[in-house]
């Protein structure tokens, strides 16, 4: 019996491709609602200046803890909710410049994760579901103001 079967290559799929009949916008991921995913963490924007290594080693901890405990929750939760209280930042008060990343239409936010009587804050933006890091602040630098 030589009836062998010949096997069809099947050419590298794009999310664009897949299926047959089924053409998918080159946008189609602006249009899904990041609100209902979970946070997920980039620290490949940290400015140099601004490192989580110049902070001690408690309050590092209770960074940690707040984000572990945000991983658990949808963006959605998150903003409504008091577990961190996300500030959006006016770009016309920061004291630093920042990255060619950071556009525009650009909205950075910060948050205290030790507490509002704390100076330690964190500062970045979102991207889709991410939470990309920018500045760990621990001095009011980045973003002079009143404790809030």
């Amino acid at each position: 019996m030589s009836g062998g079967t010949t096997k069809k290559k099947i050419g590298k799929q794009t999310p664009s491709s897949i299926g047959s009949k089924i053409k998918l916008p080159d946008d189609f991921l602006d249009l899904i609602n990041y609100h209902d995913f979970a946070p997920a963490f980039l620290f490949s924007s940290v400015q140099k200046n601004f490192c989580l290594s110049s902070w001690d080693k408690g309050r590092i901890k209770i960074l940690i803890e707040k984000l572990s405990l945000l991983e658990s929750k949808k963006w959605n939760d998150i903003l409504c909710s008091r577990i961190l209280e996300f500030k959006q930042v006016d770009k016309t008060g920061l004291k630093v410049s920042t990255p060619p990343e950071v556009t525009d239409d650009t909205t950075i936010f910060y948050f205290q994760p030790c507490g509002s009587k704390n100076s330690h804050r964190v500062f970045g933006y979102r991207e889709r579901h991410n939470f990309r890091f920018l500045w760990f602040d621990k001095n009011h630098e980045v973003y002079p103001g009143k404790y809030k």
